[in-house]
């Protein structure tokens, strides 16, 4: 994939998600968690299965709730002769 010149990193919603994040008040500087829910797995000879717990290892065979990213607001873009400069992203048009 050929890189897109001016590129920088942008998170955008439409319609209703738009509408959405609007009411919520999010403004620069607010911070975006992303999480979600991981457990072990092995591979075996007849697929993918969950580690079973074992030992000392917490970690092995629980379920654990991980926060893997985040985002923080920088600025808020609304006109649209700016959204156009984000072309390449999906929620641009």
């Amino acid at each position: 994939m050929k890189p897109v010149k001016g590129w920088k990193p942008a998170f955008g919603q439409c319609q209703a998600a738009e509408g959405q994040l609007r009411n919520a008040g999010v403004e620069p500087g607010d911070i975006f968690l992303f999480f979600g829910w991981f457990r072990g797995v092995e591979k075996t000879a007849e697929g993918y299965k969950y580690v079973k717990r074992s030992g000392d290892d917490f970690y092995s065979g629980n379920d654990l709730q991980v926060i893997y990213g985040y985002m923080q607001v920088g600025e808020k873009i609304t006109d649209q002769e700016q959204i156009r400069r984000y072309y390449w992203h999906p929620h641009s048009s």
